[in-house]
């Protein structure tokens, strides 16, 4: 991929290596993982919920707009 001002962008691996105009990019660092489980020490500490309810408004709101049509089986 080309950005705006002609870097090129490649990820390899899965996404584990990321090369930038054609130079590999050092990763030596912890990672995400660690942040991550700190959140979660935090909450349980803290005796907090992160929750994100948009997909189950959205689950909710579709099947309250939704209707049910009953067709025959197919290929039974």
């Amino acid at each position: 991929m080309k950005t705006a001002d002609g870097a090129t962008v490649r990820l390899e691996d899965g996404g584990a290596k990321l090369i930038l105009t054609g130079e590999t990019q050092r990763d030596d660092g912890p990672g995400e993982y660690p942040d991550i489980y700190r959140t979660f020490v935090d909450l349980i500490d803290e005796r907090r919920r992160l929750v994100d309810v948009a997909p189950f408004r959205l689950v909710a709101d579709c099947l309250l707009v939704g209707k049910t049509t009953k067709v025959d089986a197919v290929g039974v």
